[in-house]
């Protein structure tokens, strides 16, 4: 079972969330708060902090991903793409950024994706941590060896939030296949999990969108 806590401003939005997180077998919410000032209520069991229409602060954001051991995964519903910026550099764990009006099986997807350890994203996040994410793009020089076309390929599709099964599918491979490419970008990139490995691909101009 995926535990979520839920941080949204108003009574009904949290109650709109809770009704959407619970309507999947998998998840379920373990409890909520109308900010960030009651963070420190997270239990230790939380696996993902889903927080919806506010805005958090570096300090609010390095809490949520201290407060626990491991870190919980952060799931921002926004509008607001400057804040994925901050997001991608705070959070050490998986993370991930839908608009505000995500739909239920975007949101389910999401939650499940980021329990694999995924950062999922919308296109127009991703895009602009690319674009603008702190310290720029990275040199490729600094990679211990360039990624084959086909590494590239299983790598733009972890930005996708795509399982091995889903990649062996679209990539018309084993699934056995896909794990040692992984192994073997991990490597490339000093990379300790797919939510690392992405942001690494898209610091480093590997992923395109």
């Amino acid at each position: 079972m995926i535990n979520i806590y839920v941080i949204a401003p108003t009574l009904a939005e949290r109650t709109g969330l809770r009704a959407l997180v619970e309507s999947s077998e998998n998840a379920v919410v373990i409890g909520e708060a109308a900010g960030f000032s009651q963070v420190e209520q997270i239990p230790q069991t939380t696996d993902i902090v889903l927080v919806s229409t506010v805005i958090p602060e570096r300090a609010d954001l390095e809490l949520v991903c201290g407060i626990v051991d491991p870190s919980p995964a952060v799931l921002l519903l926004t509008d607001d793409q400057e804040i994925v910026r901050l997001v991608a550099e705070v959070c050490t764990a998986a993370w991930g950024v839908l608009s505000t009006d995500c739909n239920e099986e975007e949101l389910i997807t999401t939650i499940e994706g980021l329990h694999r350890g995924l950062v999922v994203a919308e296109l127009q996040f991703i895009s602009q941590i690319g674009a603008d994410y702190p310290g720029g793009v990275i040199d490729r020089d600094e990679m211990s060896e360039t990624l084959t076309e086909r590494e590239l390929d299983v790598l733009q599709l972890l930005a996708h939030g795509l399982a091995n099964k889903q990649i062996a599918v679209k990539l018309d491979i084993s699934e056995h296949t896909v794990k040692f490419h992984l192994s073997s970008i991990y490597a490339k990139l000093n990379a300790v999990n797919r939510a690392e490995a992405v942001s690494l691909g898209v610091r480093y101009g590997l992923i395109t969108m």
